[in-house]
């Protein structure tokens, strides 16, 4: 949920914009949208500061939100994808 491209997912929704050109294989921009899509629009998901707002990580952890592990497998999946095209490209 600290990741640029889950806050930017998260204010693309609640504006009606779609950015995903911007923001390939990074899947923090989705988790932003869905995010967004579930949180009433009244909730205040980050602080003045920046932090996160307890309830914003309250409805996270309610609703299953597991992004390092997530996110981890997933990048690990795109790395090893593009690792083995490369190597047959033989670059």
């Amino acid at each position: 949920m600290k990741r640029p491209g889950f806050r930017a997912g998260v204010e693309d929704y609640r504006a009606g914009r779609v950015r995903f050109d911007e923001f390939p294989y990074d899947w923090a921009y989705e988790w932003g949208r869905q995010f967004a899509a579930i949180a009433p629009l009244n909730m205040e998901i980050w602080r003045g500061d920046g932090s996160l707002s307890p309830h914003a990580l309250h409805l996270a952890r309610v609703v299953g939100f597991e992004f390092k592990r997530r996110e981890r497998q997933y990048s690990d999946s795109i790395a090893s994808r593009l690792r083995r095209a490369r190597q047959k490209r033989g670059i």
